[in-house]
């Protein structure tokens, strides 16, 4: 594992400093401490990514499949059945490869989040007692569980996703330039507007993601607190207070 040091990876990676937190954005460096978690599991990836080829393969030849269902269907009916034989087993050739891409993606994911998590806890156990005094329990605690739950969602969605959405659009340019290269300028002329905004919005989203994982942190690190010394907080009756 990384990080078993003071001040290790670990530590840098998953909180630094409280009052750099909110404005650190991620880093290649950041991502790369995470591919050393996936690393072991690249051949997992491996398939992963052939699978996501043959589905975004299937997903790119659909629409000519229909195109040929409409077209030669309602010319040669004698041609009908075939093609919606064709298009029935495209379905669910898709749908299964998509499936096994999941379920790969899924136990891979469990299996980093578990790795990391270790090595979180690892970490902490070397830490000296002047770390334990600035921080709360129950934002460490926040740390281990719900930080980590996001790098999974990281780990089994976000990157197959944009991988996914990659080819998916590569493919659809290729393909409409062969049908209309007309129709594909404009589309290279729409899409970067709209690449902007949308790296636009997912900075904002990981904005308020970072903020909501810090205030959740301030409220676990409360309850620990208020249910670690409920007697003494009975004693002086300061429920309402708490």
């Amino acid at each position: 594992m990384i990080g078993m040091g003071g001040g290790g990876g670990v530590h840098m990676f998953m909180w630094g400093q409280r009052g750099d937190a909110a404005k650190k954005r991620p880093t290649v460096a950041m991502y790369r401490r995470l591919l050393r978690f996936v690393g072991p599991y690249r051949g997992n990836l491996g398939i992963a990514v052939v699978l996501l080829l043959v589905s975004t393969a299937l997903g790119l030849v659909w629409p000519k499949i229909v195109q040929r269902v409409l077209d030669l269907g309602l010319k040669e009916p004698g041609l009908l059945d075939e093609l919606v034989v064709i298009f029935v087993v495209v379905l669910l050739v898709r749908a299964v490869v998509d499936g096994v891409r999941q379920f790969v993606m899924a136990w891979t994911g469990e299996k980093v989040i578990f790795d990391l998590r270790m090595a979180i806890v690892n970490h902490l156990q070397s830490m000296s007692l002047s770390f334990f005094n600035v921080r709360k329990t129950g934002d460490l605690m926040s740390h281990v569980t719900s930080d980590a739950t996001l790098v999974h969602g990281v780990v089994t969605q976000t990157i197959i996703q944009v991988l996914g959405q990659v080819l998916t659009l590569v493919g659809g340019i290729t393909i409409i330039f062969l049908m209309n290269w007309r129709l594909a300028l404009l589309t290279l002329v729409v899409a970067p507007p709209i690449g902007i905004i949308g790296q636009y919005l997912g900075r904002r989203i990981r904005d308020i993601s970072r903020a909501a994982q810090d205030a959740q942190g301030e409220a676990v690190g409360v309850l620990q607190e208020a249910l670690a010394e409920v007697r003494v907080v009975q004693a002086f009756t300061r429920e309402d207070y708490e």
